[in-house]
C-alpha cells in the first residue's frame, strides 16, 4: 500500500473527525506508522497517535475524553476490533471513524461508500477493480 495515499486519506479524515481508529490485525502498517509524519514538530501541533495496547484502554479513554479534548487522535491498534463487550473505547469508537488501509477498504473509500460491509466482496474481485477506467465509471 502506498504510504502517501494512506497519509492523504488520514489527513482528509481528520478534517471531518477528531478521532480515527485504525485496527491492523495483520500488523502490515505498524512499522511505517512513525513515517506517516502525522505528529507536528513538537508532537502537539499535529495528530496524536495513541496505542491502547501500550498505555491501556482506560488511559487512552481518559486522554481522549478528559485530558486533551481539543486534540486529534489516531488510535492505532495492531489487534482486531474488539468485541463490543470487551471494548473500553466503544463509546468513542461509535462517534469516531474506523479507518482501514487494506486495498479492498481503500477501493470502498474511493467509491465514496461509508459502509465497509462490501470489503470481503471487493477483496475477492481485486482484478476487476484494478481497471482504472472501470473505477472511474463506478465513481460516477
Amino acid at each position: 500500500m502506498n504510504i502517501e495515499r494512506i497519509k492523504e486519506k488520514l489527513t482528509e479524515l481528520f478534517t471531518l473527525h477528531r478521532v480515527v481508529f485504525w485496527n491492523d490485525p495483520e500488523r502490515e502498517f505498524e512499522e511505517m506508522l512513525p513515517s506517516l509524519g502525522l505528529d507536528g514538530p513538537d508532537g502537539n501541533d499535529g495528530i496524536n497517535i495513541l496505542r491502547p495496547e501500550k498505555i491501556g484502554q482506560l488511559k487512552a479513554k481518559v486522554v481522549i475524553e478528559i485530558e486533551r479534548t481539543g486534540d486529534k487522535f489516531l488510535v492505532y491498534s495492531p489487534d482486531a476490533i474488539p468485541r463490543p463487550e470487551d471494548d473500553w473505547l466503544l463509546d468513542v469508537r461509535l462517534y469516531s471513524y474506523q479507518f482501514f488501509a487494506d486495498s479492498a477498504s481503500m477501493i470502498v473509500e474511493d467509491l465514496g461508500l461509508r459502509n465497509h460491509s462490501l470489503r470481503d466482496h471487493i477483496s475477492k474481485r481485486k482484478k476487476f477493480f484494478a481497471n482504472k477506467q472501470r473505477m472511474a465509471q463506478l465513481k460516477k
